[in-house]
């Protein structure tokens, strides 16, 4: 009888570690997740930060070569 008490204790320290794993896990994935987006969503910061600055280079150089640019 004691056996089977100790087996019954087992089985349920088993299943409640399968349980804290599983939620371990779906966390694990949930960040995993999220840090993908973040990269993601940088990414497309860079490439509109490049483009803002193309497009301030090529303003600024039409401006001092068509003469546009203000003198002082």
């Amino acid at each position: 009888m004691n056996s089977a008490s100790e087996l019954d204790s087992l089985r349920s320290q088993v299943a409640d570690l399968s349980r804290e794993l599983a939620e371990q896990a779906r966390v694990s994935r949930e960040l995993n997740r999220r840090l993908d987006f973040q990269g993601q969503d940088q990414g497309k910061r860079a490439g509109m930060f490049r483009a803002i600055i193309k497009g301030i280079v090529a303003a600024m150089y039409f401006a001092c070569w068509s003469g546009a640019w203000p003198k002082r």
